[in-house]
């Protein structure tokens, strides 16, 4: 059958039980997950519930085509990366698989379209781009460009001492030296 799931939504819209709230107190709480993850999964089940909802499907009835077009809503309209989407399709998937095995769900182990659409696409990050070489020359004429002292210290810093962003933004006044005789020469 095509789509085994479709008979089953008027079912799980009659019953007052939310089935993904099964899975978190069931199957996710007893392995005492982090705050971040079990928010993690939450907002994850909430855009699994609007996918649905436009799809007029109950979430816990997908069938193929529902799968392959969130992942098409989460590339195109949400703007993540296809690694980030079969993250998420791996954590529905996690949850598919809890209702198949437990015997209350009606889902067939024969059927599983999270599995389907993991084996159908490649979700895998493309390479990420290589950045330009520049010479040490055409590095000291684009810093020769920069005529505020902060701003120049900011990118003179990153590129001496190999320091991120964030590690710069930590760096506190008593970490520099400014009795140095080099802080201050031109570049």
């Amino acid at each position: 059958e095509i789509d085994p799931l479709a008979a089953y939504t008027s079912t799980f819209q009659a019953i007052d039980i939310d089935p993904f709230e099964v899975f978190l107190t069931e199957a996710l709480e007893p392995n005492n997950p982090s705050t971040d993850t079990r928010r993690s999964y939450e907002r994850l089940f909430g855009q699994w519930r609007e996918h649905m909802a436009r799809e007029e499907r109950h979430p816990a009835c997908p069938g193929e085509q529902h799968v392959k077009s969130f992942v098409d809503y989460c590339i195109r309209v949400r703007g993540n990366q296809p690694d980030t989407a079969r993250t998420k399709l791996f954590r529905l998937n996690k949850v598919f698989k809890y209702w198949q095995a437990d015997p209350v769900f009606p889902h067939s182990v024969s059927f599983n379209p999270f599995l389907l659409i993991l084996a159908a696409y490649d979700l895998s990050r493309p390479p990420p781009k290589k950045p330009p070489r520049i010479s040490i020359g055409e590095l000291g004429n684009v810093i020769r460009t920069i005529s505020h002292c902060r701003d120049r210290a900011i990118v003179v810093s990153q590129l001496k001492l190999g320091l991120r962003a964030t590690e710069l933004c930590n760096l506190e006044l008593g970490d520099l030296h400014i009795d140095d005789g080099n802080v201050g020469r031109g570049y």
